[in-house]
């Protein structure tokens, strides 16, 4: 789509910001009806899955779905520890 990324090297980059902030952000990159976000399910070992949510556009804007992250990245946690991974600030 006209949002997809262009190159492997700025690919790269937005890995990078995903890793950094801990959540993805697809505003139209592979359907450009659809907007998603997603983030990471750790276990004792590392990221073992991910939960995302996706909304076509006309339902909710980006704006509209960011406001879901927080709830988002509480039910990562939440998997998080159910699959082994450390609770937050807690290390085993």
């Amino acid at each position: 789509t006209e949002n997809s990324i262009p190159s492997a090297e700025e690919y790269l980059a937005e890995l990078e910001k995903v890793a950094e902030r801990g959540y993805a952000v697809d505003n139209g990159e592979h359907e450009d009806f659809i907007n998603c976000i997603a983030a990471p399910i750790s276990g004792p070992r590392g990221v073992v899955a991910a939960a995302s949510v996706s909304v076509p556009k006309v339902i909710a804007g980006l704006d509209e779905l960011m406001s879901l992250l927080p709830d988002l990245l509480a039910a990562a946690e939440k998997a998080s520890i159910e699959c082994g991974a450390p609770a937050p600030g807690k290390e085993r």
